[in-house]
C-alpha cells in the first residue's frame, strides 16, 4: 500500500497522522478499498453471491460498509 504523506506539514502545523491531511488520505484509502471490494464482488457470478448469502443489489451495500443481514 502507498502511504500518502502532506507535503506541507510544516504549514498545516499538525504532526503526521492529524489534521486535514490525515484526513484526506483516510478517505481515499477508503474509497480505494470499497472500489476494489465492489470489483472483487462484481466479478463473481450470481450462483457465487448467493453461496456466499449475497445478491447482486446488495454489493454497494457491502463496500461502502453499510450492509448488515
Amino acid at each position: 500500500m502507498t502511504m500518502l504523506q502532506c507535503k506541507a506539514h510544516a504549514l498545516c502545523g499538525t504532526t503526521y497522522g492529524q489534521g486535514p491531511c490525515h484526513l484526506v488520505a483516510a478517505s481515499v484509502r477508503r474509497l480505494a478499498r470499497a472500489q476494489r471490494t465492489r470489483a472483487e464482488l462484481n466479478g463473481l457470478t450470481d450462483v457465487e453471491l448467493k453461496d456466499i448469502g449475497l445478491s447482486r443489489c446488495q454489493i454497494g451495500a457491502v463496500a461502502n460498509g453499510t450492509f448488515s443481514r
